[in-house]
């Protein structure tokens, strides 16, 4: 994001107050209307919804700088998803009218806020390819290396994902369940492929980790 956006929405924001979730903590449900637009100053916040069987399939990741729900702004259609704080997370709500005023006066920002949209769908739709044909293995693969792309810094001769996940993080972002991921994680980490510097990720290397999921 540029920096002049990102100016003029901490300047958009600033009027209302600080929001603080713990991690777990659920801002949105899919049947309650959401109270406005939530911008994102620390932390993170994931989007979801239930799957048939009562599993959560991860759709979307935001970090910092991010503001959200933006389809239910834009479209004016009913909230169906879950937003649930994924990390402690500091935010604030400024009303949706006020909002999208801002957006349909500001070309740039809502440029910058479509490359975010399209970025998220690109990420979404390269998941569900897996997840409906793929092995286990694949789409944890998949799921790691989005992350990996999304917020991954280099380290050493590797990449960092600087967000804490956990097993459970993960099943949620491929379609599996806890164990099944666990499971394929323990594989990757014999491989070589993936280790752990505290509670984060290092992938080792990420042309051999999309191997594991390009047929």
């Amino acid at each position: 994001m540029s920096d002049l956006v990102t100016t003029q929405l901490l300047r958009l924001f600033r009027p209302f107050p600080v929001l603080k979730y713990c991690k777990g903590e659920t801002l949105i449900r899919s049947e309650d209307p959401p109270l406005g637009i939530y911008y994102i100053y620390s932390g993170y916040v994931r989007m979801y919804s239930l799957l048939a069987d009562g599993r959560e399939l991860t759709l979307n990741i935001f970090r910092p700088g991010a503001y959200f729900p933006m389809i239910w702004a834009i479209t004016s259609s009913p909230n169906i998803y879950y937003y649930q704080a994924l990390t402690e997370v500091r935010l604030r709500r400024a009303p949706k009218n006020l909002v999208l005023s801002y957006l349909q006066s500001h070309p740039d920002a809502l440029f910058v806020l479509t490359q975010r949209i399209l970025t998220g769908l690109d990420s979404l739709l390269s998941r569900l390819q897996h997840l409906f044909s793929g092995s286990a293995s694949a789409r944890v693969a998949t799921a790691l290396h989005i992350c990996a792309l999304r917020f991954g810094s280099p380290y050493r001769s590797s990449v960092l994902i600087r967000l804490p996940l956990t097993h459970q993080d993960i099943a949620h972002l491929s379609g599996l369940t806890r164990e099944t991921t666990s499971i394929e994680l323990k594989k990757l980490e014999k491989e070589g492929l993936l280790a752990r510097r505290r509670r984060l990720l290092v992938v080792k290397s990420l042309s051999r980790l999309e191997s594991k999921f390009q047929v």
